[in-house]
């Protein structure tokens, strides 16, 4: 799949530990060293500091602890062309399905492809469920790390000049200790520039939607960021802290 957008850290350590789980798939025992490695490297990537397409843009992808020169050869393949046949031809005959529920605590892969060639199809939706509702839990983050992804996404909006004023709302604003989706609203002389202006940020990873007024993207570290415009006067706004001047 070549992409718009390159990968995240995320995305790109839940690959790895679906590898992982192929090659025990295959024979736990042979590929016992393969594991091992792609387990570590999606542990690496998770925690990782910097994006891993900002390192291979930079020739540095080698430099990540747990990431060795085999492993990185098929994330420069994914990052040129948006797919691994290596990894393709490991996970071939898998079922997506399988993957998505090993996310469920005690389902390895064994047990995940057990259920989808035996389970009733009622038992697996109820299970991909709850792995829809886990994720939706897991996807809260810290409140400095909310704050501070925040800040830098205001600056930007600040620079249109189409913006009047910004400011947080939900859990952000009522500096819950955990932050979900981060929501902005933006009172704006023109939605359709501050949109276009919104959707271009760099750090942008996808463009989820985009309407007339609203629109959503995804951030380094699964973060999603939804905007709401609307003409200057409409909003009301309790932080003046994000005001412009």
């Amino acid at each position: 799949m070549v992409a718009s957008k390159p990968p995240t850290n995320l995305q790109i350590a839940e690959l790895l530990r679906d590898v992982a789980a192929a090659y025990q798939l295959k024979d736990q025992n042979k590929y016992k060293f393969q594991i091992i490695a792609y387990e570590r490297a999606a542990d690496a990537v998770e925690h990782a500091t910097s994006e891993l397409k900002d390192l291979w843009d930079d020739e540095e992808l080698e430099n990540v602890p747990g990431i060795g020169s085999g492993i990185a050869k098929h994330l420069d393949e994914i990052f040129r062309t948006g797919k691994s046949k290596h990894f393709e031809s490991l996970m071939k005959g898998i079922p997506p399905t399988a993957f998505k529920l090993m996310e469920l605590p005690g389902i390895g892969i064994k047990t995940a492809m057990k259920l989808v060639k035996e389970a009733p199809k009622k038992e697996i939706a109820e299970k991909l469920k709850e792995v829809e509702v886990r994720e939706k839990k897991d996807k809260r983050h810290l409140l400095p790390y909310a704050a501070m992804t925040a800040s830098e996404l205001i600056e930007y909006m600040l620079k249109c000049n189409a913006v009047v004023r910004v400011d947080t709302l939900g859990s952000l604003r009522r500096q819950a200790s955990t932050v979900g989706d981060i929501d902005i609203a933006v009172a704006t002389k023109d939605s359709k520039i501050v949109l276009d202006h919104f959707v271009d940020y760099p750090k942008a990873q996808k463009i989820i939607e985009q309407g007339d007024h609203t629109a959503s993207i995804l951030l380094p570290g699964d973060i999603q960021v939804d905007l709401n415009g609307s003409t200057a006067g409409k909003l009301r706004f309790a932080s003046p802290a994000f005001y412009r001047q």
